[in-house]
């Protein structure tokens, strides 16, 4: 397996420097919180404290099936820290929470409410998102590519692949909970038309529904099938883990190294 990152610590390295030119207190806190999206243990905590002038703590909410008592819950967790910023997974209950508190949220997939203050989508634009992939076709010298995706990312996408007038380009738009039946029937018609190269920006269930029809249509582990996965948080990681005998078909662009801890400082 490949993958393009570019780690999230460095990225908070730049928010702790710009925060002091921001800021109107002038004295800040030195804590971040770090809502783990993994088990803790895959963290290397020290690793990312070395990195940065400050601490970073573990910041794990309890969940609820209620969302009035997960949004009590995140309130509860992080007003009795006293943080600089949160940084994790986009979830509409801590950016309630973050809002009340006046505290930065550093979201690391998409950010779905508005307006928002306090909140902060620290993702690439679509534009350079739809580069990045239009340089890895190039560089695969990939001339066929299907892209199945699940909301308007997946259009802006396949319009950067299109400015290459050597692609064809094969569209398969899923509702945001595909089944079986509907992921199996775009996978089948993308054999018949002999498209071997995949761009993958969906969400975790429908990314499932992907890697387990295209195994069990023996479209991921003979050559020359080719993967390529959107997943800026690393939320695909246990997911992709899965498939270790073809994971060398996959490449995966994200902000974090996939499958090792955050680096260590030099």
């Amino acid at each position: 397996m490949s993958s393009a990152a570019l780690t999230v610590p460095y990225l908070l390295a730049v928010f702790v420097i710009i925060s002091p030119l921001v800021s109107p207190q002038g004295q800040l806190p030195t804590t971040i919180g770090l809502i783990p999206w993994r088990n803790i243990s895959d963290y290397n905590m020290s690793s990312w404290s070395d990195l940065l002038p400050l601490t970073v703590e573990a910041l794990p909410i309890a969940t609820s099936k209620s969302p009035y008592a997960h949004i009590e819950n995140s309130l509860q967790t992080i007003g009795s820290k006293n943080l600089l910023a949160i940084v994790g997974l986009y979830e509409e209950a801590v950016r309630l929470a973050t809002e009340e508190l006046h505290i930065p949220y550093l979201a690391l997939t998409p950010v779905t409410s508005k307006p928002r203050d306090y909140t902060l989508e620290l993702l690439p634009t679509l534009d350079q998102i739809g580069a990045a992939v239009y340089d890895l076709a190039n560089a695969y010298d990939w001339s066929k590519v299907s892209v199945f995706y699940d909301d308007d990312r997946g259009v802006k996408i396949m319009e950067k692949l299109m400015t290459n007038y050597t692609l064809t380009i094969r569209g398969w738009r899923l509702p945001d909970v595909a089944s079986e039946r509907e992921v199996k029937k775009c996978l089948v018609e993308m054999r018949k038309v002999l498209v071997e190269q995949s761009v993958v920006l969906c969400n975790l269930h429908n990314t499932r529904r992907i890697l387990d029809q295209a195994r069990t249509l023996a479209m991921l582990s003979t050559p020359p099938y080719q993967w390529l996965f959107y997943d800026p948080a690393d939320d695909l990681h246990d997911l992709l883990l899965q498939f270790p005998d073809i994971a060398v078909n996959f490449t995966v662009l994200s902000l974090t190294s996939f499958n090792s801890p955050p680096p260590t400082a030099t």
